[in-house]
């Protein structure tokens, strides 16, 4: 799975700077994975992580506020659709409860601002 460690986050304090840096792309990289960024087509995906024939995928989310269960769900579909084993969804804000929630039973991991800067 993804480290967040590893990476100087605390220099990409945007999630756009997060996941759109090299810095992250090597962090994924360092886990083993493939990186690949996704064009406009994209379903709501910013990256494609492979590794061997699994597929993982990254959202990065720039909302405003606090991301909530809509977003997760979203994105949970779009995962559905490219048969991403797992997700990650990074942003520098926080979760709502009802997000971290939701996450329950399906394989997303949520990265909030706090993590990211730990």
């Amino acid at each position: 799975m993804l480290r967040v460690g590893g990476c100087d986050w605390k220099r990409d304090k945007r999630a756009g700077a997060v996941c759109n840096g090299r810095g992250a792309r090597k962090a994924y990289a360092r886990d083993g994975y493939r990186v690949s960024r996704v064009g406009s087509a994209d379903e709501g995906i910013d990256f494609v992580l492979t590794s061997g024939d699994a597929r993982d995928v990254v959202r990065c989310s720039r909302a405003g506020g606090t991301v909530d269960a809509a977003a997760v769900r979203e994105f949970y579909g779009a995962m559905l659709y490219v048969r991403a084993r797992h997700g990650f969804i990074v942003t520098t804000r926080r979760f709502s409860a009802s997000a971290q929630g939701a996450t329950a039973n399906i394989p997303i991991t949520l990265i909030d601002g706090q993590t990211l800067l730990s």
